[in-house]
């Protein structure tokens, strides 16, 4: 694997896996002692391996073990906008290091790689606030668009409805539960002046943060974290047929 130039490799590669890399190679029933011996050996290779990121070129998004430190090391949360084939490379532009190509759908549908290729400055701003480390991890999955609302639990077959409950019109993705939707909106509406100006449409959780550190003092920032919290807490309320409490309350 690393030495591709080398005779054995070379000579491995045409006999066994001329169309494929070496982790996908399988046995052949003719193949030789050697190379079964290399397959048994394979799956061990597999399960602690992970591939370092260079030209981007030949990693597959979906298919290959490439994110690191990360339990798998692989997409978690695949994404009908991805191509199986489709890799690395094609997500960041080379000249100026930024995503070209948005890992989710336009209502926020992330798979996760958002906080792989950027939002460094968000989750060193999130560690650092003063807030208790159960409102941190909430704020983290939010913004890896990893909650369980609506529109995930449908792209998980879970169930085939994903419209918001409270106003019954957009996909409830996280964006539209803390952020975008009406009911939201209304809990927002009592809080800071600069939090009631920040604008919507953002299309994800991560977006609106990186937005806010830029914009607002730790103080806020923490606030706007709790209220989120407050929200979320709410919305579980709401899906278990009880009453929501009044905004002012929430304030």
């Amino acid at each position: 694997m690393q030495d591709q130039e080398s005779l054995l490799f070379q000579c491995f590669k045409a006999r066994y896996f001329p169309r494929c890399h070496f982790l996908e190679a399988t046995d052949s029933p003719n193949s030789s002692f050697t190379w079964k011996s290399i397959m048994a050996a394979k799956p061990i290779l597999q399960r602690g391996s992970c591939w370092r990121v260079g030209n981007r070129a030949a990693i597959r998004i979906l298919k290959d073990a490439w994110i690191p430190n990360h339990p798998t090391n692989k997409v978690l949360h695949l994404s009908e906008n991805i191509d199986e084939e489709m890799t690395v490379s094609e997500l960041i532009d080379l000249d100026s290091s930024e995503v070209k190509v948005s890992c989710g759908t336009a209502a926020g549908k992330g798979i996760g790689l958002g906080r792989m290729l950027k939002g460094g400055n968000v989750w060193k701003t999130l560690w650092k606030l003063k807030v208790p480390n159960k409102i941190k991890v909430f704020g983290w999955r939010a913004c890896c668009n990893i909650l369980p609302t609506q529109a995930n639990l449908a792209q998980k077959w879970i169930i085939q409805d994903n419209r918001c409950e409270a106003c019954k019109t957009e996909p409830e993705t996280g964006i539209h539960a803390l952020w975008n939707c009406g009911v939201s909106q209304d809990v927002w509406a009592g809080c800071s002046a600069r939090l009631q100006k920040c604008l919507v449409g953002q299309a994800g959780m991560l977006q609106l943060l990186d937005e806010l550190i830029k914009q607002l003092p730790p103080d806020e920032l923490e606030q706007f974290l709790v209220q989120d919290w407050l929200i979320w807490h709410q919305w579980n309320v709401m899906i278990q047929g009880k009453q929501l409490q009044a905004p002012e309350v929430l304030n």
